[in-house]
């Protein structure tokens, strides 16, 4: 069965870090690279602001509900960057199967995190980590 048309996903929780906690050895620290992608996505759109909306007074009625919609894109993108500032880490040892329906963002490829990615380097980590936990 192909992976789009499955109604589950496989999925490892990611947590915020905390202050004074220890993580154990099944958790793996993935730094700030999640915040440095949001942080880029709010800097595009806050550069899309500058130059699309330059003048928003003298913007037509349907250029206002397009800025109105990319500002509450930006609002929730900065909702999601405030809570990252101390980085991720991924609970490896979580590693579980999900329904799709449980998923409710991204939805489409307008939510919050249709666009987030983490790099090669970072998923060889999990996929590191995750042969190290189960496969002996």
């Amino acid at each position: 069965m192909h992976a789009l048309s499955s109604g589950t996903l496989t999925v490892i929780p990611l947590t915020s870090i905390k202050e004074n906690k220890k993580y154990n050895s099944t958790s793996l620290n993935l730094g700030n690279e999640i915040y440095l992608n949001f942080k880029k996505i709010c800097d595009n759109m806050s550069q899309k602001f500058s130059t699309e909306y330059e003048d928003i007074w003298k913007l037509p009625a349907e250029k206002v509900k397009k800025f109105n919609l990319d500002f509450k894109y930006m609002k929730k993108v900065e909702k999601e960057i405030s809570k990252m500032k101390k980085g991720s880490i991924a609970l490896v040892s979580q590693i579980t199967t999900i329904s799709k329906q449980r998923i409710y963002d991204p939805k489409n490829s307008s939510d919050i995190l249709a666009n987030l990615r983490v790099s090669n380097n970072t998923l060889d980590l999990i996929d590191s980590k995750i042969k190290e936990l189960f496969i002996k």
